[in-house]
């Protein structure tokens, strides 16, 4: 990325807070809150010849997505949780794998 962003919930707040319903892979129609992950992506500038986003959980599972796949989801969001810093990632009509949850990192490759 053109610029590596620390973000904690305040800041995430400050952005713009979308809320959703939307389909989770194991639990069903659920409502989320949560900040765009586009325009996470846009405003951390994606250089050219990224392909992949890793998203990296604080016990240490990650998983990977095209960025392509995530570009093209327009309700795919950084989501808040009950727990104050705490996120997990809301990936409408993409793989379970993408829904991580305690994510506390994401790395563009």
């Amino acid at each position: 990325v053109n610029q590596e962003l620390l973000l904690n919930e305040a800041a995430l707040r400050e952005m713009e807070v979308l809320k959703i319903t939307a389909e989770h892979p194991k639990k069903g129609k659920e409502d989320y809150e949560g900040v765009s992950l586009n325009a996470l992506l846009d405003l951390a500038g994606v250089k050219d010849g990224a392909t992949t986003l890793v998203f990296i959980a604080a016990d240490g599972y990650t998983s990977e997505i095209s960025l392509e796949e995530v570009r093209a989801c327009t309700e795919c969001l950084v989501g808040f949780t009950n727990t104050l810093e705490k996120f997990k990632m809301v990936m409408p009509n993409l793989p379970s794998s993408a829904w991580a949850k305690d994510v506390i990192k994401i790395e563009v490759k």
